[in-house]
C-alpha cells in the first residue's frame, strides 16, 4: 500500500511538471489615441502578468519599426507577478490619417505572441478638427537657462451643438498633473493646466493624455490626445 501511495505521489508530481506552462496576459491590449497631432510622441501603458504555472520569460519584442519603442523593466515573471509596461509611438511628420502599430510580445513556451495594437489619427491641424479641437497642439514644458516654463494652458474646443461628457482614458502618470473638466457645453472652451510635477523639473520625458469625448446616444464620441513633452536646454 505505501508503494502504491509513494507511485501515485509521483505520477501526480511528474504531471503537474509536465503540465507546467507559462502564459503572458496583457490587459487590454488594445487602445486609441484618438485624434493625434502629427510629428508627436504619444505613450500608452499596459499590464503585463504571469497567469500560467510557469516563470514567464520575454524572448523578444518586435514593435514593427524604430518609431515605437517598448522598454522592459524585467523579462522574467513569476506566476501570479505583474509589471507595467509603457509602449512608446513616434508618430511621424509626414503621417496623416489613420495609423496603427501592434507590437509583438514572444514568450518561452507561448507558441503564438501576445500582441498590443495601437491607432491614431494624425492631423496636421487638431486645432481644426471636428467635433472637439485643442491648442496649441502639444504642451511644451521647456527649461532653458533663465528661464523654465512649468506649466502650460491648452485649450479644448467643442464646436458641436450637443454638450460632451470628457474622461481621461490614459492612466494618471507621475511626471506630470492636468486638470480636465467633466464635459463641454456647445461651442464651449476649457482651459486645461499642464504641469511638471515638482519632483520631474530636472527630469526630460515625452508622454501624453488622451480624451474621450461622449454626446450621448445621439452625440459624437471619440478621443483627441495631447503630448507632453519636457525638454531641458543647457
Amino acid at each position: 500500500m505505501r508503494r502504491y501511495w509513494l507511485t501515485a505521489l509521483l505520477v501526480f508530481l511528474t504531471s503537474q511538471t509536465s503540465f507546467a506552462e507559462p502564459r503572458l496576459h496583457i490587459a487590454g491590449n488594445r487602445f486609441e489615441f484618438g485624434t493625434t497631432p502629427q510629428g508627436s510622441t504619444v505613450v500608452q501603458y499596459f499590464w503585463f502578468k504571469s497567469v500560467g504555472t510557469d516563470t514567464v520569460k520575454i524572448t523578444e519584442v518586435k514593435t514593427g519599426c524604430s518609431c515605437t519603442s517598448m522598454p522592459l523593466e524585467k523579462t522574467s515573471l513569476a506566476p501570479g507577478d505583474s509589471m507595467q509596461v509603457g509602449v512608446v509611438w513616434e508618430i511621424g511628420k509626414n503621417i496623416t490619417g489613420s495609423d496603427g502599430k501592434y507590437p509583438r510580445i514572444y514568450v518561452e513556451g507561448q507558441t503564438e505572441p501576445e500582441r498590443i495594437f495601437l491607432t491614431a489619427d494624425a492631423t496636421i491641424f487638431p486645432d481644426s478638427s471636428r467635433p472637439i479641437s485643442i491648442k496649441p497642439f502639444r504642451a511644451e514644458l521647456t527649461r532653458m537657462s533663465g528661464r523654465s516654463i512649468d506649466e502650460m494652458k491648452v485649450t479644448l474646443t467643442n464646436h458641436s451643438t450637443l454638450p460632451v461628457a470628457l474622461k481621461m482614458v490614459s492612466p494618471e502618470m507621475q511626471e506630470f498633473v492636468v486638470n480636465i473638466p467633466d464635459s463641454l457645453q456647445p461651442n464651449e472652451t476649457a482651459v486645461v493646466l499642464v504641469g511638471v510635477a515638482a519632483e520631474f523639473k530636472d527630469k526630460e520625458f515625452s508622454r501624453s493624455v488622451t480624451l474621450a469625448y461622449d454626446g450621448g446616444a445621439v452625440g459624437v464620441v471619440g478621443r483627441i490626445t495631447i503630448p507632453i513633452r519636457r525638454k531641458i536646454i543647457s
